[in-house]
């Protein structure tokens, strides 16, 4: 049998490359060439490799590749690895882990750091999956999951994690599961990934020779869209608004703005996709490209939808019994600052530190929202009857006489929202007139578990 012999294979203007073993020089660099030169023998180049010949059906160590000058990124941090790895980084070469075939890393270190990253990532996929079952279980109960199948035809998920963070994004998520009628393959449950205004919008799709089974199929179970329940912060004087029952509405801006990037000339249509048992209501942005090009569209689907409650943030502080200290336990008395009789003293005074909204957890919160519409506007479309429904008091009787000849007056209430909504969004801000979600909903008075327990 004809010993193996090493042969570096190099593309001749990029320089990237592998070694090949094999019994003569013209095998190598046919291999190559499929390789790194679209199987043209002229775009690479082949030489003898001696040292590596020792290597023949192992691997060749990364380490001892770049003392013969070859060079690699670290698979886990990314970081360029070659002979000046301890000058530039003060990391030895002779820790450099991996072998020319597979993952090279710097040091072991960063080998265990990544390989502990990809554990995680593997259960936050998991996890994705699992979240996905439920919400198809929820619409149809009976949904045989194909949990066999190949990745190509079942389950998948792809996240991916932000630097120094420990939020995991949700990039991909299919579930696979077979449904009466089925004839070519299963249906899916997938996150979309093209760009739209707010969070990705999740939908059911099936092989075209199976449609309509999937939809005779979708009616018969005669599901619907899934409620959901959803924190939300208040202000003070918010929070006394829902409680005198002088508030029913609420409006948040949409982040990113429609056409953020400002390339559209005109102005920007909108018009409603109506709500099925699948998905919610949804409303598509129109404008005009700049120069009078293609219709521009971009779809926003509310994060919050009619049907979903809402349970009210606010400033708060929770009291041991007995000696009135503040504590995180839920076997506590619940003070909120919106009512407090000495909520204006200082902290020393008052014997105990506020907790801002943002830490308020479900079970201290005394305010349950029932979402009953959602439309989408511009800011300073408010009419006076949806001032009063905001919660917004008058405007002062002196702003209101010497206005009282503007012809951009908008009443009473309406100039009494937008000082409010300046006041907590910034000067200005009302005068920017941003695109707002609205929401409208019915108020209830207790916590969101008690009315369960209540129904119960």
């Amino acid at each position: 049998m004809t010993a193996l012999k090493a042969y570096s294979v190099l593309e001749k203007d990029e320089y990237t490359g592998d070694i090949y073993f094999a019994p003569r020089a013209i095998v190598a660099a046919k291999a190559g060439a499929n390789e790194y030169g679209d199987g043209e023998l002229s775009y690479i180049q082949c030489r003898r490799a001696p040292w590596a010949d020792a290597f023949a059906g192992k691997g060749v160590p990364a380490k001892v590749a770049v003392d013969h000058g070859w060079h690699f990124e670290c698979h886990g941090c990314g970081i360029h690895i070659d002979s000046d790895l301890e000058e530039e980084h003060r990391l030895p070469v002779d820790g450099i882990v991996g072998t020319m075939h597979g993952a090279v890393y710097c040091c072991a270190r960063c080998k265990w750091k990544h390989m502990k990253r990809e554990a995680r990532r593997k259960q936050e996929e998991a996890a994705a999956i699992e979240d996905f079952k439920a919400i198809v279980h929820a619409r149809f109960p009976d949904a045989d999951f194909a949990d066999d199948e190949s990745e190509f035809r079942g389950h998948h998920a792809y996240v991916t994690r932000a630097d120094r963070s420990d939020f995991w994004h949700r990039g991909q998520v299919i579930v696979a599961f077979r449904f009466p009628g089925m004839k070519i393959g299963p249906a899916h449950f997938r996150l979309e990934s093209h760009h739209r205004i707010g969070p990705p919008i999740a939908g059911y799709t099936c092989c075209n020779g199976d449609r309509a089974a999937f939809e005779a199929y979708a009616k018969s179970t005669k599901g619907s869209r899934v409620m959901a329940d959803r924190p939300i912060l208040f202000s003070g004087p918010m929070i006394r608004a829902l409680l005198d029952g002088r508030k029913t509405q609420t409006r948040r801006v949409i982040k990113p703005q429609p056409f953020a990037s400002g390339y559209y000339d005109g102005e920007i249509e909108i018009n409603v996709i109506p709500a099925n048992d699948q998905y919610p209501k949804a409303f598509r942005f129109n404008a005009r490209a700049v120069g009078g090009g293609a219709i521009l569209e971009e779809v926003f689907e509310p994060r919050i939808n009619a049907g979903d409650r809402l349970w009210a943030r606010e400033t708060w502080q929770g009291l041991s019994f007995g000696d009135y200290q503040p504590t995180k336990s839920s076997l506590c008395e619940v003070r909120y600052a919106a009512t407090d009789p000495c909520a204006d003293l200082d902290a020393e005074a008052r014997g105990y530190p506020w907790r801002p909204s943002i830490f308020m957890p479900r079970w201290a919160s005394r305010l349950t929202l029932i979402v009953t519409d959602v439309r989408v506007e511009q800011l300073q479309d408010i009419s006076e009857a949806d001032a009063i429904a905001e919660g917004a008091k008058q405007y002062s009787s002196s702003t209101k006489l010497s206005r009282a000849f503007n012809p951009d007056w908008k009443g009473v209430y309406c100039e009494g929202y937008a000082e409010l909504w300046n006041a907590i969004n910034g000067p200005g801000s009302w005068e920017a007139n941003p695109w707002i979600a609205c929401y409208s909903f019915r108020v209830i008075k207790q916590n969101i578990d008690q009315i369960e327990k209540a129904a119960a």
